[in-house]
């Protein structure tokens, strides 16, 4: 099997961004986040890690992207998993496992729909906020912050449509 190494992430600041915005180019979408971050870290790999440092302290204030190959669905597509993990199925087509496994790590799960994507949004125990979402090659998204809202989240994300 041939392997191919393309750079998948690509950071742009241009006249595109504003002084309120700093775009961000990230396996095909244009993401839209606040400006003047302290730092940006990327690692390429099997996930192809980004992140996005808005303060100095350790661990605090960032905004992680990344593609999810490895998340564990129970065997199920990931429109499927979501909508169990959402909603109380009793006969789910993924593994319940894999569900509730998910359910113990992710709270306060909710869902929006803009004309080209599904938006998975859950938050954790420790305020941290994640949106999830399916590119058009089907590879999980995965958007992590500390800091950002559902609304920032809905206004970052309505702009990549």
């Amino acid at each position: 099997m041939k392997k191919m190494l393309i750079p998948l992430i690509l950071i742009i600041i241009t006249g595109c961004s504003t002084p309120k915005t700093l775009r961000v180019a990230y396996s095909g979408h244009n993401f839209y986040l606040p400006p003047n971050p302290e730092m940006v870290i990327s690692e390429y790999g099997i996930n192809n890690l980004l992140i996005i440092k808005y303060g100095s302290n350790t661990n605090k204030s960032y905004i992680g992207i990344t593609k999810e190959n490895d998340l564990y669905t129970g065997n199920c597509d990931y429109k499927t998993f979501f909508h169990d993990v959402l909603n109380s199925i009793n006969n789910s087509l993924c593994d319940d496992k894999a569900v509730k496994l998910f359910r113990g790590i992710y709270l306060n799960g909710s869902v929006w729909r803009t004309s080209k994507y599904l938006y998975y949004y859950f938050t954790t125990s420790d305020n941290e906020s994640f949106v999830f979402f399916t590119n058009n090659d089907s590879e999980l998204i995965k958007l992590d912050s500390d800091f950002l809202t559902i609304e920032d989240w809905q206004s970052m994300l309505l702009q990549i449509d």
